[in-house]
């Protein structure tokens, strides 16, 4: 999706689709680090919770 967003704002005929394209692209963007960083996060409570289960 991010791609589309940036083949939108670089065909972008208006700054409506420039603006949409490249507003898509960091919000998806955005959603990778975020997911990234819940994964590791969950990650490091179930290490938290084995380590006191010891």
């Amino acid at each position: 999706m991010a791609f589309i967003g940036l083949l939108a704002a670089s065909r972008a005929a208006d700054t409506a689709f420039y603006y949409g394209g490249w507003l898509l692209a960091i919000g998806c963007i955005g959603t990778i680090f975020m997911m990234v960083t819940k994964h590791y996060n969950h990650m490091d409570e179930q290490i938290a919770r084995q380590r006191e289960q010891q």
